[in-house]
Protein backbone atom coordinates (compact mmCIF):
# COMPACT_ATOMS: atom_id res chain seq x y z
CA UNK A 1 0.00 0.00 0.00
CA UNK A 2 1.42 3.60 -0.53
CA UNK A 3 2.50 5.28 2.48
CA UNK A 4 2.20 8.93 3.21
CA UNK A 5 6.13 10.74 3.32
CA UNK A 6 7.79 10.00 6.56
CA UNK A 7 8.94 13.06 8.52
CA UNK A 8 10.95 12.68 12.10
CA UNK A 9 8.57 12.53 15.00
CA UNK A 10 7.43 15.19 17.12
CA UNK A 11 8.23 14.00 20.20
CA UNK A 12 6.48 17.78 21.58
CA UNK A 13 3.31 17.24 19.60
CA UNK A 14 2.85 13.09 20.70
CA UNK A 15 2.88 14.07 24.54
CA UNK A 16 0.56 16.79 24.28
CA UNK A 17 -1.55 14.81 22.34
CA UNK A 18 -1.06 12.06 24.98
CA UNK A 19 -2.05 14.39 27.59
CA UNK A 20 -5.45 15.37 26.20
CA UNK A 21 -6.45 11.50 25.14
CA UNK A 22 -9.17 9.60 27.43
CA UNK A 23 -8.56 6.17 25.61
CA UNK A 24 -4.65 5.69 24.51
CA UNK A 25 -3.14 2.90 22.97
CA UNK A 26 0.27 2.20 23.04
CA UNK A 27 1.66 -0.83 20.63
CA UNK A 28 5.61 -1.49 21.15
CA UNK A 29 7.86 -4.05 19.52
CA UNK A 30 10.66 -5.06 21.74
CA UNK A 31 13.75 -6.11 20.30
CA UNK A 32 14.98 -2.83 18.05
CA UNK A 33 12.15 -0.96 19.61
CA UNK A 34 12.38 -0.99 23.20
CA UNK A 35 16.52 -2.21 23.27
CA UNK A 36 19.31 -2.02 20.93
CA UNK A 37 19.64 -4.96 18.58
CA UNK A 38 22.83 -7.15 20.56
CA UNK A 39 24.92 -9.94 18.95
CA UNK A 40 23.19 -12.34 21.47
CA UNK A 41 19.32 -11.75 21.49
CA UNK A 42 19.50 -13.52 25.08
CA UNK A 43 21.75 -10.81 26.39
CA UNK A 44 18.71 -8.24 24.80
CA UNK A 45 17.17 -7.83 28.74
CA UNK A 46 15.08 -4.79 30.15
CA UNK A 47 16.68 -2.53 32.13
CA UNK A 48 15.46 -1.68 35.19
CA UNK A 49 14.76 1.85 34.03
CA UNK A 50 12.57 0.45 31.12
CA UNK A 51 10.53 -1.80 33.17
CA UNK A 52 9.90 1.06 35.60
CA UNK A 53 8.48 2.94 32.58
CA UNK A 54 6.60 0.32 31.29
CA UNK A 55 5.11 0.05 34.74
CA UNK A 56 3.96 3.35 35.26
CA UNK A 57 2.62 3.67 31.49
CA UNK A 58 0.02 0.87 32.81
CA UNK A 59 -0.96 2.46 36.08
CA UNK A 60 -3.10 4.94 34.25
CA UNK A 61 -6.53 3.40 33.19
CA UNK A 62 -6.60 5.60 30.22
CA UNK A 63 -3.76 3.78 28.83
CA UNK A 64 -3.87 0.41 27.06
CA UNK A 65 -0.55 -0.98 26.42
CA UNK A 66 0.68 -4.11 24.53
CA UNK A 67 4.65 -5.38 23.29
CA UNK A 68 3.91 -6.98 20.29
CA UNK A 69 7.17 -9.24 19.54
CA UNK A 70 7.89 -12.10 17.71
CA UNK A 71 9.65 -13.33 20.81
CA UNK A 72 9.19 -16.70 22.64
CA UNK A 73 6.81 -16.60 25.37
CA UNK A 74 9.65 -18.10 27.63
CA UNK A 75 12.06 -14.93 27.26
CA UNK A 76 9.17 -12.85 27.58
CA UNK A 77 7.42 -14.32 30.78
CA UNK A 78 11.43 -14.44 32.04
CA UNK A 79 12.00 -11.00 31.48
CA UNK A 80 9.11 -8.60 30.91
CA UNK A 81 5.63 -10.28 32.05
CA UNK A 82 6.89 -11.34 35.57
CA UNK A 83 7.48 -7.59 35.95
CA UNK A 84 5.24 -6.32 34.15
CA UNK A 85 1.75 -7.47 36.02
CA UNK A 86 -1.37 -6.33 33.53
CA UNK A 87 -0.03 -5.53 30.87
CA UNK A 88 -0.62 -6.96 27.33
CA UNK A 89 1.97 -8.71 25.45
CA UNK A 90 1.99 -10.89 21.84
CA UNK A 91 4.48 -13.44 20.86
CA UNK A 92 5.33 -15.20 17.95
CA UNK A 93 3.99 -12.64 15.85
CA UNK A 94 0.92 -13.18 16.79
CA UNK A 95 0.14 -16.86 18.15
CA UNK A 96 0.64 -16.02 21.58
CA UNK A 97 -1.40 -13.28 23.46
CA UNK A 98 -1.77 -12.30 27.02
CA UNK A 99 -4.82 -9.60 27.22
CA UNK A 100 -4.14 -6.35 29.15
CA UNK A 101 -6.15 -5.62 32.12
CA UNK A 102 -6.28 -2.36 34.17
CA UNK A 103 -4.02 -2.04 37.14
CA UNK A 104 -5.70 -3.76 40.47
CA UNK A 105 -7.29 -6.71 37.67
CA UNK A 106 -6.08 -10.70 37.93
CA UNK A 107 -3.37 -10.66 34.85
CA UNK A 108 -4.93 -13.31 32.81
CA UNK A 109 -3.48 -16.91 31.63
CA UNK A 110 -1.82 -17.03 27.98
CA UNK A 111 -4.35 -17.47 24.93
CA UNK A 112 -2.76 -19.61 21.97
CA UNK A 113 -4.64 -18.32 19.19
CA UNK A 114 -2.83 -20.72 16.79
CA UNK A 115 -3.93 -23.24 18.82
CA UNK A 116 -6.38 -25.52 16.40
CA UNK A 117 -4.06 -25.08 13.58
CA UNK A 118 -1.95 -27.80 11.69
CA UNK A 119 1.89 -27.88 12.80
CA UNK A 120 2.95 -30.91 10.38
CA UNK A 121 4.90 -28.30 8.80
CA UNK A 122 7.62 -28.15 11.87
CA UNK A 123 9.65 -31.27 11.10
CA UNK A 124 10.63 -30.77 7.22
CA UNK A 125 11.28 -26.87 8.34
CA UNK A 126 13.08 -28.07 11.43
CA UNK A 127 15.14 -29.87 8.70
CA UNK A 128 16.03 -27.39 6.44
CA UNK A 129 17.30 -24.93 9.01
CA UNK A 130 19.74 -27.84 10.49
CA UNK A 131 21.34 -28.02 7.28
CA UNK A 132 21.50 -23.85 7.19
CA UNK A 133 22.89 -23.81 10.57
CA UNK A 134 25.26 -26.90 9.78
CA UNK A 135 27.03 -25.07 6.36
CA UNK A 136 26.40 -21.47 8.53
CA UNK A 137 29.16 -21.58 12.02
CA UNK A 138 27.70 -19.65 14.60
CA UNK A 139 24.41 -19.62 13.34
CA UNK A 140 21.61 -21.10 16.00
CA UNK A 141 18.27 -22.44 15.62
CA UNK A 142 15.52 -20.72 17.78
CA UNK A 143 12.57 -23.56 18.59
CA UNK A 144 9.79 -21.49 19.89
CA UNK A 145 6.38 -23.02 20.27
CA UNK A 146 4.81 -22.21 17.35
CA UNK A 147 7.15 -20.74 15.39
CA UNK A 148 10.28 -21.55 14.02
CA UNK A 149 13.58 -19.14 13.42
CA UNK A 150 17.30 -19.33 12.15
CA UNK A 151 19.26 -16.45 13.16
CA UNK A 152 22.79 -15.72 11.81
CA UNK A 153 23.91 -12.44 13.24
CA UNK A 154 26.58 -13.82 14.67
CA UNK A 155 27.52 -16.37 11.57
CA UNK A 156 31.52 -16.43 11.91
CA UNK A 157 31.76 -15.94 7.73
CA UNK A 158 28.93 -13.54 6.90
CA UNK A 159 29.85 -13.73 3.14
CA UNK A 160 28.65 -17.49 3.84
CA UNK A 161 25.91 -16.40 5.94
CA UNK A 162 24.52 -14.44 2.60
CA UNK A 163 25.12 -17.43 0.43
CA UNK A 164 22.92 -19.60 3.15
CA UNK A 165 20.19 -17.61 3.79
CA UNK A 166 19.51 -17.55 -0.25
CA UNK A 167 19.85 -21.28 0.16
CA UNK A 168 17.37 -21.46 2.63
CA UNK A 169 15.35 -19.25 1.44
CA UNK A 170 15.00 -20.85 -1.64
CA UNK A 171 14.08 -24.58 0.16
CA UNK A 172 12.30 -22.55 2.62
CA UNK A 173 9.47 -21.66 -0.70
CA UNK A 174 9.91 -24.98 -2.08
CA UNK A 175 8.32 -26.56 1.00
CA UNK A 176 5.74 -23.50 1.14
CA UNK A 177 4.44 -24.45 -2.23
CA UNK A 178 3.36 -28.06 -1.21
CA UNK A 179 2.55 -26.57 2.13
CA UNK A 180 0.91 -23.59 1.58
CA UNK A 181 -0.45 -22.74 5.15
CA UNK A 182 3.05 -21.24 6.06
CA UNK A 183 4.57 -18.05 5.53
CA UNK A 184 8.43 -16.93 5.35
CA UNK A 185 9.23 -14.05 6.19
CA UNK A 186 12.72 -12.74 6.44
CA UNK A 187 13.22 -10.36 9.36
CA UNK A 188 16.66 -8.45 10.54
CA UNK A 189 19.73 -11.37 10.33
CA UNK A 190 16.84 -14.12 11.01
CA UNK A 191 14.39 -16.25 8.93
CA UNK A 192 11.69 -17.28 10.42
CA UNK A 193 8.49 -20.17 9.38
CA UNK A 194 4.94 -18.88 11.32
CA UNK A 195 1.66 -20.23 10.46
CA UNK A 196 0.05 -18.56 7.37
CA UNK A 197 -2.69 -15.60 8.83
CA UNK A 198 -0.59 -14.66 12.03
CA UNK A 199 1.37 -11.83 11.76
CA UNK A 200 1.89 -8.48 14.02
CA UNK A 201 -0.91 -7.02 11.50
CA UNK A 202 -3.43 -9.80 12.81
CA UNK A 203 -3.15 -9.46 16.62
CA UNK A 204 -3.22 -5.56 16.28
CA UNK A 205 -6.58 -6.22 14.79
CA UNK A 206 -7.37 -8.18 17.43
CA UNK A 207 -6.24 -5.87 19.77
CA UNK A 208 -7.96 -3.00 18.19
CA UNK A 209 -11.08 -4.85 18.26
CA UNK A 210 -11.00 -6.01 22.06
CA UNK A 211 -10.14 -2.75 23.14
CA UNK A 212 -12.88 -0.56 21.43
CA UNK A 213 -12.44 3.35 20.04
CA UNK A 214 -9.22 5.14 21.01
CA UNK A 215 -8.46 8.24 20.67
CA UNK A 216 -4.83 7.66 20.78
CA UNK A 217 -2.50 5.44 19.29
CA UNK A 218 1.10 4.89 19.30
CA UNK A 219 2.69 2.33 17.29
CA UNK A 220 6.90 1.79 17.42
CA UNK A 221 8.71 -1.22 15.11
CA UNK A 222 12.07 -1.60 13.70
CA UNK A 223 12.25 -3.75 10.89
CA UNK A 224 9.75 -5.40 7.97
CA UNK A 225 7.66 -7.67 10.42
CA UNK A 226 6.23 -4.22 12.30
CA UNK A 227 5.28 -3.00 8.80
CA UNK A 228 1.67 -5.33 8.76
CA UNK A 229 1.31 -3.79 12.42
CA UNK A 230 1.88 -0.45 11.18
CA UNK A 231 -0.74 -1.02 8.05
CA UNK A 232 -3.03 -2.87 10.35
CA UNK A 233 -3.11 0.57 12.26
CA UNK A 234 -3.69 3.19 9.23
CA UNK A 235 -6.12 0.66 7.90
CA UNK A 236 -8.28 -0.30 10.54
CA UNK A 237 -7.99 2.14 13.23
CA UNK A 238 -9.83 5.56 13.16
CA UNK A 239 -8.20 7.41 16.01
CA UNK A 240 -7.72 10.93 15.53
CA UNK A 241 -4.11 11.15 17.35
CA UNK A 242 -2.52 8.08 14.84
CA UNK A 243 1.37 7.69 15.06
CA UNK A 244 2.82 4.35 13.14
CA UNK A 245 6.88 4.76 14.05
CA UNK A 246 9.76 3.46 12.46
CA UNK A 247 12.60 3.10 14.52
CA UNK A 248 16.36 4.14 12.76
CA UNK A 249 15.31 3.22 9.32
CA UNK A 250 12.42 3.97 7.65
CA UNK A 251 9.76 0.95 7.24
CA UNK A 252 6.74 0.94 4.91
CA UNK A 253 3.73 1.54 6.86
CA UNK A 254 5.73 4.00 9.47
CA UNK A 255 4.17 7.55 9.04
CA UNK A 256 6.97 9.16 11.45
CA UNK A 257 10.59 7.64 12.23
CA UNK A 258 12.53 8.19 15.65
CA UNK A 259 16.61 7.52 15.20
CA UNK A 260 17.49 5.62 18.09
CA UNK A 261 16.21 3.36 21.15
CA UNK A 262 17.33 5.94 23.52
CA UNK A 263 14.93 7.73 21.62
CA UNK A 264 11.77 6.15 22.81
CA UNK A 265 12.99 5.21 25.86
CA UNK A 266 12.77 9.35 26.64
CA UNK A 267 9.26 9.34 24.62
CA UNK A 268 7.85 6.44 26.36
CA UNK A 269 9.07 8.29 30.07
CA UNK A 270 7.42 11.72 29.19
CA UNK A 271 3.81 9.69 28.31
CA UNK A 272 4.70 7.96 31.91
CA UNK A 273 4.99 11.47 33.67
CA UNK A 274 2.20 13.12 31.88
CA UNK A 275 -0.41 11.36 34.67
CA UNK A 276 1.60 11.88 37.66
Amino acid sequence: MATAAVQQLDIDNVVDAFRTSERRLLLLDYDGTLTPIVADPSKALPPPHLLDTLHRLHGSTRTTEYIVTGRDRQFIERHLASELDGVGFSCEHGALIRWHVLPGETTPDWDNLADSIDLSWRAPVLEAMADAIRLTPGSRLEKKQVTQAWHYREAHDPTNADEQRLALLDRLRALQRSMPAIDVPAGTTVIEVRPRGYTKGSVVRNILSKTGDVDFVLCLGDDKTDEDMFNAILESCAAPHKYTVSVRQMQPGASYMVDSTDVVLSLLQKLARTDL
